[in-house]
């Protein structure tokens, strides 16, 4: 008998992999001779890009950029196996899992860091981009920070910057 675990994460507690493991293992101790396939999957939040990695035989790459808050995180992103589309989440540098709930507020938050992902992914000659959308701290106008970070100035009525968030 074969068994396919396909778990979407579980906020709060487990990463879509991690899940996909532990129901593994339990499926395992009930009987061993079942052969198990873990196939996590992802809707475009945390866990997109391994889920794509694994599924093509891409690469995990690492850029350090500004968090939601503005403080500097260190985020992974990954150029697929083709070897010419990266993919980004936007949860790996403009997530929720970078706020403590005490300091959750989409007002304060930006996806800047989220654009410097774009750059690195341009930088390194990729010429396709796919964003996975899911897990945002921000309601940033739609990805105003995006906008930023690729160098596109927003203003506002009084002809000034549009500040963060």
């Amino acid at each position: 008998m074969r068994i396919i675990i396909a778990p979407q994460s579980f906020k709060g507690s487990l990463k879509a992999f991690e899940a996909a493991e532990a129901m593994g293992k339990g499926v395992k101790s009930y009987d061993c001779s079942i052969e198990i396939v873990l196939l996590p999957i992802a809707d475009g939040g945390a866990g997109t890009v391994r889920a794509l990695i694994e599924a093509t035989g891409g690469k995990f790459l690492k850029a350090n950029v500004h968090g939601p808050l503005g403080g500097m995180v260190t985020s992974a992103w990954d150029i697929l196996g083709d070897k010419d589309t990266a993919v980004i989440e936007v949860a790996a540098a403009s997530g929720l899992d970078l706020i403590p709930n005490d300091k959750l507020d989409p007002m304060k938050s930006s996806t800047y860091g989220t654009g410097e992902l774009i750059l690195a992914a341009l930088d390194s000659g990729c010429k396709k981009i796919i964003i996975g959308l899911g897990d945002s701290a921000t309601v940033d106008g739609g990805g105003v920070g995006i906008a930023q970070a690729l160098g596109i100035k927003l203003l506002d009525v009084n002809n000034q910057p549009i500040p963060p968030g």
